[in-house]
């Protein structure tokens, strides 16, 4: 889609608000964890998580849950579980599977009541996240509003001035690729295909599309790209909207791109026109129509699950603004679609489940934002289209990061955890052994600023220092299993380390 809006910040500094389910957490919070922040996963009957999210200290009545190794009220594992119609989170009920079972009655961040099916939640004794009573219905998921902050890492430019408009872009991890235009006379799009070091901001290679007697050029719009890491393949849609001399079927075709010589090296076809594409877990996800349909590998139609834009928008977008579709990106738990307002000049960032359950809707104020794209599956980066200019790339922070967890010395393997930033998100169950030794809890590094979480032996103050740089007497702040976090980092990875006694 082509720019119409003016404005370019290197840093766009906003506050963070919330629309989240009254969760109070006081004691042990920080600048990264507001509100409390990092809880535990419940509280006993109706008390919102007094001091939640610590190891070590006891839980009478809820207050201090979350805190490893002390008895929880109604029989629930300390730090774990939420007391019945406790409102918190992704809080379960009493005496139910710790940090992932929802209560009968309670309204829980992804969690529903008795016999919701949503998030990890369950009704109580069910198994986590896939219980729910034979014929209740499925409670939506809650919606966590923010605004993100976005900074600058570096313009995206064509090899001349006369390229003017950024458009799709995708990531291997190591390298970015965009898509860049050139508008001429005629109405007839000429496209260049760029490719960034990320780390450096410089670019590496590119390659020009053009299109000889008014034919449409092979990268049509160039709207938006994905990356699939299996194949080690760029894919773009064709789709153009110009002048030129298309093929019948032009906007069904997929340029199928070597990175490594940016050249089309095969062409397929699917079953609809394709202005926007992702690929995660095995899959192609196209956004059309009103629905996520999904493909294999081989490009064949497997499901279309209903995504109602309209009414996503109907309720956050700007209202009487004009609404401007632009790319999506999606990983194994998300997709995400960027969407612009020119008459407001904001873009929404939205969030929804694959089964097409709108989770999140980010707000960031600027100029037209393109396409999304992962870095190593824990960045997200946003092309930002400036008219005349061609654009640049900037890191979005304050909207989701991703948990990894660390043994230690133990054995044992453990998938990570997505968390969208500002959204209660129980840490996973220790999977971990080591012999002889019992687990204590998880210590908290974000590599955002290389910090680690530290407390007062107290635990009356913590803050984020980095290793060995703590206030004297200072040790870990130890996440108990089950604990919920919302903001520990803006981006990136947060590792945290078994703990071990």
């Amino acid at each position: 889609m082509h720019a119409r809006a003016h404005l370019l910040s290197n840093r766009v500094a906003v506050v963070t608000t919330l629309s989240l389910l009254a969760l109070v957490a006081c004691g042990g919070s920080d600048d990264a964890d507001a509100a409390g922040g990092d809880v535990g996963a419940g509280g006993a009957a109706g008390v919102s998580n007094a001091g939640a999210g610590r190891a070590g200290a006891p839980a009478a009545g809820g207050a201090g849950a979350g805190k490893a190794g002390a008895p929880a009220a109604a029989g629930a594992s300390a730090g774990q579980a939420g007391a019945a119609g406790a409102s918190a989170g992704q809080a379960g009920a009493a005496g139910a599977s710790a940090g992932k079972a929802g209560a009968g009655g309670a309204s829980a961040g992804q969690a529903g009541a008795a016999g919701a099916s949503a998030g990890q939640a369950g009704a109580a004794g069910a198994s986590a996240g896939k219980a729910g009573a034979a014929g209740s219905p499925v409670t939506p998921p809650e919606v966590t509003v923010g605004e993100v902050e976005e900074t600058q890492l570096f313009d995206v430019v064509g090899t001349s001035t006369a390229y003017t408009a950024l458009q799709g872009g995708a990531s291997d991890g190591t390298y970015a690729y965009a898509v860049v235009l050139d508008t001429q006379a005629g109405d007839i799009d000429v496209s260049q295909l760029l490719k960034y070091q990320i780390s450096t901001g410089k670019r590496v290679a590119s390659v020009s599309f053009g299109a000889p007697g008014k034919v449409t050029n092979k990268l049509g719009h160039g709207n938006d790209a994905t990356f699939n890491p299996d194949t080690g393949r760029l894919v773009v849609p064709a789709w153009t909207n110009d002048s030129s001399t298309q093929p019948a079927n032009n906007g069904k075709l997929l340029r199928i791109i070597d990175p490594a010589t940016l050249a089309i090296v095969d062409t397929r076809t699917v079953d609809v026109n394709v202005t926007n594409l992702c690929y995660a877990k095995g899959t192609y996800l196209i956004f059309t129509g009103g629905s996520f349909r999904t493909y294999d590998a081989g490009f064949k139609l497997v499901d279309s699950t209903p995504f109602n834009i309209v009414s996503v928008e109907d309720k956050y977008a700007p209202k009487g603004a004009t609404r401007v579709g632009q790319g999506i990106d999606c990983d194994a738990d998300y997709v995400y679609l960027t969407r612009w307002y020119p008459d407001a000049d904001t873009n929404r960032l939205y969030v929804a489940t694959w089964a097409g359950e709108l989770v999140g809707a980010y707000t960031w104020d600027g100029p037209e934002g393109e396409h999304l794209m992962h870095v190593s599956g824990a960045r997200i980066l946003h092309g930002i289209n400036t008219p005349g200019a061609g654009g640049d790339l900037r890191r979005i922070e304050k909207f989701q990061y991703v948990v990894e967890y660390l043994a230690e010395g133990g054995a044992g393997s453990m998938p990570s955890t997505r968390v969208l930033y500002g959204r209660y998100t129980p840490l996973r169950q220790s999977a971990f052994t080591l012999a002889g030794k019992a687990f204590a809890g998880w210590a908290a590094e974000r590599l955002s600023d290389g910090k680690w979480r530290y407390e007062k032996p107290d635990g009356s103050d913590d803050g984020w220092y980095a290793k060995g740089g703590q206030p004297s007497g200072w040790s870990y702040y130890v996440y108990a299993d089950g604990a919920k976090v919302a903001k520990t980092a803006p981006y990136g990875l947060v590792r945290m380390h078994a703990q071990w006694k």
